[in-house]
């Protein structure tokens, strides 16, 4: 995986570890391919973590990644970007870049999602999903994820590198 990017019924998040900065918008036989999403001037959220793990939040608690013991060999500085949305019809907590690219992790991370009622528009939270843009461009769905209602939360828990 490249890029995650967060579909929430219409919703994502990008988090983008890709090795190609730039993508031209063209067509394919396996989807569309899309910009990626530029920096919206937000704050970026950084933390160092190291060997021993830890969480870095974005300070809204939109999207929190964590990272368990033994993931990583040594400290590294992750960030997560917003960023503007290259998905079409999308709504929800924003699209994310995690930053920095290229980094591989030793054991599965867990990236989380905040949503709330005004995301899922009336209808159930079972038809939010999450999606990430590949290291082509193309926007793709992420099936396995675990959905808590009652905190109103979206994880995925994959091997990824910095994505």
């Amino acid at each position: 995986m490249k890029n995650i990017f967060i579909l929430l019924f219409a919703v994502y998040c990008n988090n983008s570890f890709s090795q190609n900065p730039s993508v031209n918008q063209t067509s394919s036989a396996t989807g569309a391919v899309r910009e990626k999403g530029i920096p919206d001037g937000s704050p970026i959220a950084t933390k160092t973590i190291g060997p021993a793990g830890g969480t870095i939040a974005f300070e809204d608690g939109r999207i929190s990644v964590t990272v368990p013991q033994g993931a990583l060999e040594k400290d590294e500085t992750i960030s997560i970007e917003p960023i503007t949305s290259t998905l079409p019809a999308t709504a929800g907590p924003g699209a994310f870049r995690l930053l920095p690219e290229g980094l591989h992790f030793k054991k599965p991370v867990t990236i989380t999602f905040a949503y709330n009622d005004s995301i899922v528009r009336g209808s159930s939270p079972e038809v939010l999903h999450i999606a990430y843009q590949d290291d082509r461009g193309v926007w793709k769905a992420i099936k396995a994820l675990q959905l808590d209602k009652l905190n109103k939360l979206f994880a995925i828990f994959k091997p990824i590198s910095i994505l």
